[in-house]
């Protein structure tokens, strides 16, 4: 589906909705139309995990030891949100030169 939004951003109004640019892909390039965007899009993923998995459980480390808070929702509340400012802050520039 986000293949499809980048098209729509793209095209402005030349696409109705997200079935009107399914047909359209499949239709001017085939099947494989579909698939033009998966290789960056997983190089995307494979960034964000490997930033978002070390980072959560190193701020988790760091609370814990500094004894800010006790484990529980609070602790992973807090280290989820410094883990998704990180994936944020490496996965933002790919996002910015794949629209």
């Amino acid at each position: 589906m986000k293949k499809y939004t980048v098209r729509m951003q793209a095209a402005g109004n030349r696409y109705s909705n997200v079935l009107s640019a399914f047909q359209h892909t499949t239709h001017a390039e085939g099947f494989q139309g579909l698939y033009h965007g998966v290789g960056p899009n997983v190089q995307r993923a494979m960034l964000l995990t490997a930033t978002q998995l070390p980072s959560y459980d190193f701020f988790k480390q760091i609370i814990l030891e500094k004894n800010l808070v006790q484990e529980g929702m609070i602790c992973h509340f807090i280290s989820a949100m410094f883990a998704g400012l990180m994936c944020a802050t490496t996965t933002s520039p790919i996002d910015l030169v794949k629209v």
